[in-house]
């Protein structure tokens, strides 16, 4: 079993409840993994949060609360938060996971085959990270680190030869930024969110 949150490997167990199963990704918070609820079988993300920001003894009231918030708040464009645990000293917490790509990806994609986004195609992912952004808001939850990277877009193609492409959007990390304002981590980074304005 590893000692440090960025390596664990497929088979461990976590508070004998979940069983890693791959690593999905590595940011700013921490680490993220695929993993197997051992009781229904149901895939899940956990995230591990980087010890640098919270701890069971640092922080750990102020991040339950944020994961807390978003939980209530319910919306189809937000990914569903579950619970937070703590595994060997490591704070984590579960959430829906949403298999595909995320907007970064896909920016990056149509640069390289030097494709342009129609309008139909701008507007339907744009609108929906502004509708659930509003909702964010009428909740009072700003999420203050809206980047590509936390938009997620899973893709299908429809109608005669696939020219038709329908994209299931959500956001993800909303209400991390609170517990981040807490350590001052936010401040270390030259991004500010377009939702906060000039």
């Amino acid at each position: 079993m590893a000692d440090d949150f960025r390596q664990f490997s497929r088979g461990d167990v976590i508070s004998s409840r979940f069983e890693i199963e791959k690593p999905l990704s590595e940011g700013v918070l921490g680490a993220t993994y695929l993993v197997r609820h051992i009781k229904s079988g149901k895939h899940l993300a956990l995230k591990f949060i980087d010890p640098r920001y919270v701890t069971p003894d640092k922080g750990l009231s102020r991040f339950k609360a944020a994961i807390k918030s978003v939980r209530e708040a319910r919306h189809d464009g937000l990914v569903r938060y579950g619970d937070v645990g703590q595994h060997k000293g490591f704070i984590y917490f579960s959430q829906e996971y949403f298999q595909g790509g995320n907007l970064r990806d896909l920016l990056e994609e149509y640069q390289e085959e030097q494709k342009s986004f129609t309008l139909q195609e701008a507007c339907q992912i744009v609108l929906k990270v502004l509708d659930t952004l509003s909702h964010l808001h009428a909740q009072n939850i700003i999420h203050s680190h809206l980047k590509p990277e936390n938009v997620l877009i899973r893709s299908k193609t429809t109608g005669p030869g696939g020219r038709n492409i329908l994209r299931e959007v959500k956001v993800t990390d909303a209400g991390m930024a609170t517990m981040l304002a807490a350590t001052g981590a936010d401040n270390d980074s030259s991004y500010r969110a377009p939702e906060l304005g000039l």
